[in-house]
């Protein structure tokens, strides 16, 4: 009997490493912060940024056409416009993410001209590194969102979740995902900072 079980144990997990893959994806991704006020003065509360995105994927395909996966993306979203920060004097923004998905898909085999169709729905989370330097009046001042004396203080870590649709044929994908909200991601109550996003993105799986 216990042969028996290790048998079945090998045999299950061993088709289950079978199912595996691993995918190398890069893209394009746009996220707008919502603020509950501008940082600034003359700032706007909708701030729009964009930037490349690259993305490594474990992918588990389990029975019944189902699966999972967990990512890990980088990226650097481009520096906002001046206008956006400050009516005078000069601004710039910078930001690091780190963002590491858990995905859930459902596939239905060559249902688009011979190409599979997956429905994904999941959430990330989000690790953000940022800073910004402003000055008016020739007055320097540098805000740095992780410092917890900062009114405008943000989170290290918060959640988003995600949906999308993935599309693959051998070894091609390409995905469009969209992460409609996040958890507030300040450090004090008189100030929200949430961010939503889209991306679009091609890979190939091994």
């Amino acid at each position: 009997m216990k042969r028996f079980l290790i048998f079945i144990t090998v045999v299950l997990f061993g088709n289950i490493a079978a199912w595996a893959q691993f995918s190398i994806n890069v893209g394009y991704i746009h996220e707008t912060m919502h603020l509950s006020e501008p940082v600034w003065m003359y700032g706007e509360k909708n701030v729009g940024m964009w930037s490349m995105y690259a993305e490594a994927e474990y992918n588990l395909r389990l029975p019944s056409q189902w699966g999972v996966a967990l990512g890990a993306r980088i990226y650097v979203p481009t520096t906002v416009p001046i206008s956006n920060w400050g009516k005078e004097g000069y601004a710039d923004y910078d930001e690091k993410d780190m963002v590491f998905p858990l995905r859930v898909s459902y596939t239905f085999p060559e249902l688009l001209w011979g190409w599979d169709v997956s429905v994904v729905a999941g959430g990330l989370v989000r690790y953000t590194y940022g800073y910004a330097n402003y000055s008016e009046d020739a007055t320097p001042l540098t805000i740095h969102f992780l410092d917890e004396d900062n009114a405008y203080a943000i989170k290290g870590l918060t959640l988003m979740p995600l949906v999308g649709v993935r599309v693959g044929k051998r070894h091609w994908q390409g995905r469009v995902e969209y992460m409609p909200w996040s958890l507030d991601r300040s450090l004090h109550g008189n100030y929200t900072n949430h961010v939503s996003g889209l991306t679009v993105g091609v890979g190939y799986v091994f």
